[in-house]
């Protein structure tokens, strides 16, 4: 009979109201749905206090993170004056005093043997520590000749200099 009347009611939501709740009357519902929209509303403060306080935590640490980048810069900085201090040429020689270290009476370069490319690729390493022979192709500017002397020597074709300079020998 109660499930008659739910429908003649002509409402879906008070019959489903009554087949779920039957202990609850028509002046105790409306109680109802106050309660649950508060505990809905307290859910939603609750979700955008939630995240107010991790944006505050995550703002927190960024400037903490900052005060410690700019911390680091000045202790860099310091750093650097320190360097430019020691490599100041008075102050290296007051410490070479200091040894009993004097000044250079003679100063002398040295040049220093270099392996050639296409030779350690190969696995020869012929050391060689004069400069690579500046020669031209016949008819084609100086900066292509060059080039193709350098794709000569990286691919590894000894005959390529030879033509070269036989090229530039009879040109």
């Amino acid at each position: 009979m109660a499930h008659n009347q739910g429908w003649v009611r002509g409402t879906l939501v008070s019959h489903l109201a009554d087949i779920a709740m039957p202990w609850t009357s028509a002046e105790v519902r409306p109680w109802l749905y106050v309660i649950a929209s508060v505990c809905l509303v307290s859910l939603l403060a609750f979700i955008q206090l939630s995240q107010a306080s991790s944006v505050s935590r995550q703002v927190d640490v960024m400037e903490r993170l900052e005060r410690d980048v700019l911390i680091l810069r000045q202790r860099q900085n310091l750093l650097r004056l320190q360097i430019a201090e020691y490599e100041r040429t008075p102050r290296i020689r007051q410490e070479a005093r200091a040894l009993g270290l004097g000044e250079a009476q003679h100063i002398e370069y040295v040049r220093v043997a270099t392996v050639d490319a296409a030779t350690a690729r190969a696995g020869g390493g012929q050391v060689r520590a004069e400069p690579p022979q500046t020669t031209t192709f016949v008819g084609l500017p100086k900066w292509l000749s060059g080039a193709l002397l350098r794709l000569g020597d990286w691919v590894g074709l000894a005959g390529l200099s030879a033509e070269a300079q036989a090229g530039g020998a009879a040109g």
